[in-house]
Parts: C-alpha cells; structure tokens; sequence
C-alpha cells in the first residue's frame, strides 16, 4: 500500500473517533451554579462491532436540573409540557399549637428550594403569621416538616423534619435531581412544607386584654390564667379574631 493510502486511512479512522467519542463534546454554558440546566435530547446511539455483530447502544436521557439564578425571570411561565428544567409545586401551611391558620400553594417552581426559600417563602411565611397572630400573643417556631413527593406510584417519599425552621435543603434538593427524569414522562413534582408553631411561654399569653389588674394571690393568678384560656378557646373555636 502507498505512502497516500496508509496517511488516508489514518487521518479517515481520527475523524471517525472524533465523531463518536463524546469527550469532545462541546462545554454547556454556566452561571456558577450547581443546578445549571442542560439539555434534554439524547445522542445518536453510537455502533459497536463485537465480534462481528453490529449493536447499537442507546443512552438513557440526561437528568433535569433546576433552573439558573441568572436565568430566572419573575413572572414568566415556564413551558412545562416540554421541560428543559425541574418543575415542581410546593404546598406549604402554618400551624400554630397543631392547628392550621394559613396555607398557600405555590406553582410552576423551577429555582431550588433553597433558592425559593431565600427569595419568596421565608418572605410569605413571616407576613402570614404577622397577619394570623394577634399582637398581644407571642409564638416560636417549633419544628419544620418537608415530605417530597412524585405522581410517580414506583417512588417513596421523602419525608425530613428541622428544628425550628433552620432547613438544610441538599436532602430534598438531590431527590428531585435524582426524580426529575419523571418530568419527561408526564408526571409531577411536590413539596409538602408545614411550619409548626407553639405559644412561647415566657410571655403572659393574657398580657393585653383589656388591661386587668393582676391579684397578689397565687388563687386569683391561677382564676385569671384559667379564664383567659378559656377565651382563647371560645375566640379560636369562632374564628372571629386572630389566633
């Protein structure tokens, strides 16, 4: 074989390997974050010949992500129908001593939850209770429980529970990575958030109201407490006044 011939076939087989190694792939865009969102399609399946058949390997999608910061604009309805990022909707509500005074839903998220959470629900959450807590009544966080959950039956939810409403969001945030090939199948993505608040007990829960004045007895402080338990049952039960 000629000089030309050898030189030929050896520049044909480089560019085949170019064509197929995926290593050369170009390097997608990126704004700095981990949840940077990539695309969806999937390679050609590429061939290889083992001894002497020819198969063809297909690659399984790549994963969702959430959507960039620098990519986000408030307002604008992401297309759902064909994701290019993660969608998920949260469900969140706002106990006080085990019973509900608010909820909300929030759709069509598509940034982190700890992203969101910076940016709107620590928000929402402390305008909702300044607006259910009567002023002269004093509450602490107690406990915040997340369950992430999928329309898909083969998944199990995820269910975590914080301290008070220090959340560490990576748990939750990897499982809907690790969930969101779903979202190409038509199925959904929900958070379930409960804020769980209690009375604080270093303050008078009848300081306030109407002014009383305070017997020196320990009986007559006991009567007055009673009492205004009791109050705040009857005005709970009625919902005609703030918690």
């Amino acid at each position: 074989m000629s000089q030309y011939r050898l030189d030929d076939a050896s520049q044909s087989n480089g560019h085949e390997q170019w064509e197929h190694n995926s290593d050369y792939a170009p390097t997608p865009g990126y704004c700095g974050s981990p949840y940077a969102a990539i695309s969806t399609r999937s390679p050609s399946p590429s061939s290889v010949v083992e001894n002497g058949i020819d198969t063809t390997i297909k690659r399984a999608p790549l994963a969702l992500k959430f959507l960039r910061m620098c990519d986000w604009e408030d307002g604008k309805a992401y297309d759902e129908d064909s994701p290019t990022c993660i969608h998920y909707r949260i469900k969140w509500r706002v106990t006080v001593n085990n019973r509900e005074v608010s909820k909300d839903t929030e759709e069509d998220v598509v940034l982190a939850p700890s992203a969101f959470w910076q940016l709107s629900l620590e928000k929402k959450l402390e305008k909702a209770l300044r607006r259910k807590t009567a002023r002269h009544r004093q509450v602490r966080p107690d406990d915040t429980v997340i369950v992430a959950s999928t329309t898909d039956r083969t998944k199990r939810n995820l269910t975590k529970r914080f301290d008070d409403t220090d959340i560490s969001w990576t748990a939750i945030e990897k499982q809907f990575l690790l969930w969101s090939e779903v979202l190409l199948r038509d199925k959904e993505l929900t958070l379930k958030i409960s804020f769980n608040y209690v009375d604080n007990r270093h303050s008078s829960p009848s300081a306030g109201r109407k002014g009383e004045k305070r017997g020196k007895s320990s009986v007559t402080q006991r009567m007055l407490d009673e009492r205004d338990t009791q109050l705040d049952a009857e005005e709970s039960s009625s919902g005609g006044k703030p918690i």
